[in-house]
């Protein structure tokens, strides 16, 4: 979506949301200044989001960094506030034939300022609730059999993370849990289903700590992964990307980062171990690189022994068909977040096949994580955070 585009309609929204406290403001208080005032107070905090995508780097990085990680929590409160409000406004239209003529006009203090309390304090609640949440690493188990004849029928196990989301919000203490979580299952092989990133390397506090984190990931056979659509330098307001994909490139602080972690990037390679063969694919919106088109799903998988198991790492849950004609038997993916924020898992529903857990799609089994960090808003509603432990059986 054109950048410009999502600049006006998140505008659009402020306008609204702001002539929707005026009305409820205006029989609380008979003179203008309180009023003036929450106006100022409204337009400043829904300025950081702006301000965290447009201003230029490096020239006020810290300032910056400072918009998108207070603009992000700015959002989550501001996402159930104006919902809210909406919501009030309809019962007002819906109810307004009903109500005495002589009475339309007027509101009580009473009632505008318990509105108005109302809606602060379930959107208050619902970010505290939803942080709490999302800081709070599930461990969800799944065993998957595929029927495949090898010499000796065998297992492994795998430990399935995604949607790290490193930034300015990013707190180590989830990321240890996760890790610790990882070691306590002693995984055989730890696959990462892409999005490190949140769109910028310089937005991280502290990166060599993450980095450090991550390597103490222990595993038998080590820790591959994927890029993600969002392990790109790239602008972002509310969620969508402003810079053009032809414009969106991995920087190579992101590639060092990764490096010092010790995580292997399968960029459309294959991995063998165990009679398991993994393939990491690159994702299908942004590659991030001068190859703007990743392979094929039939030339991906072509190097495959198929009376093995094929095992397809890709970001997003997508081209079940493509990649079951090509014969992957198992894809593992991350990019929905499960949704992230209730009802963001209803309205991704209808977006994915496969927006959460274990289904078998087009005649192939998927797996998708709600992954561990946050985008945008750093909270969780309806989903959690997870490492997804597959014991596979073949």
């Amino acid at each position: 979506m054109n950048g410009y585009i999502i600049t006006a309609v998140y505008t659009l929204v402020v306008f609204y949301a702001l002539t929707q406290l005026d009305h409820w403001v205006k029989a609380l208080f008979k003179h203008k200044a309180p009023r003036f005032i929450l106006d100022i107070i409204f337009i400043l905090a829904s300025l950081m989001p702006l301000l965290g995508a447009y201003l230029p780097v490096p020239a006020s990085q810290t300032f910056r960094n400072n918009m998108i990680r207070f603009g992000n929590v700015w959002l989550g409160f501001f996402a159930f506030f104006t919902g809210l409000l909406l919501i009030l406004h309809i019962i007002r239209i819906v109810s307004y034939p009903l109500r005495d003529p002589e009475k339309r006009k007027k509101r009580s203090a009473l009632t505008s300022g318990f509105a108005l309390l109302l809606c602060i304090f379930i959107a208050l609640s619902a970010n505290i609730y939803g942080f709490a949440i999302g800081n709070d690493v599930w461990k969800t188990n799944y065993t998957v059999t595929l029927d495949k004849k090898v010499s000796e029928h065998g297992s492994v196990r795998i430990a399935l993370v995604s949607d790290l989301h490193f930034s300015s919000n990013s707190k180590p203490a989830l990321y240890k849990t996760m890790v610790r979580t990882i070691n306590a299952s002693k995984p055989d092989i730890v696959l990462i289903a892409g999005d490190f990133f949140s769109g910028s390397y310089d937005e991280i506090r502290n990166p060599d700590q993450y980095a450090e984190i991550l390597k103490g990931i222990h595993s038998r056979d080590g820790v591959y992964a994927v890029y993600g659509n969002h392990d790109v330098e790239s602008k972002i307001l509310c969620g969508f990307n402003l810079t053009p994909v032809n414009k969106q490139f991995r920087s190579t602080e992101m590639e060092q980062f990764l490096k010092k972690a010790n995580i292997n990037i399968l960029d459309d390679k294959t991995v063998y171990f165990d009679g398991v063969q993994i393939a990491g694919r690159q994702d299908g919106e942004v590659t991030g690189t001068d190859k703007r088109y990743r392979s094929s799903a039939s030339k991906l998988l072509s190097s495959c022994d198929m009376a093995m198991p094929v095992i397809v790492l890709e970001h997003e849950p997508l081209d079940f068909n493509a990649l079951r004609t090509a014969g992957a038997d198992l894809v593992l993916s991350g990019h929905t977040h499960g949704g992230q924020i209730f009802p963001g898992n209803l309205i991704s529903a209808l977006m994915y096949k496969n927006v959460y857990g274990y289904k078998p799609i087009e005649g192939v089994k998927s797996i998708v994580t709600s992954g561990v960090g946050f985008y945008g808003p750093p909270i969780r509603i309806g989903t959690h955070s997870e490492v997804a432990i597959i014991d596979l059986k073949y």
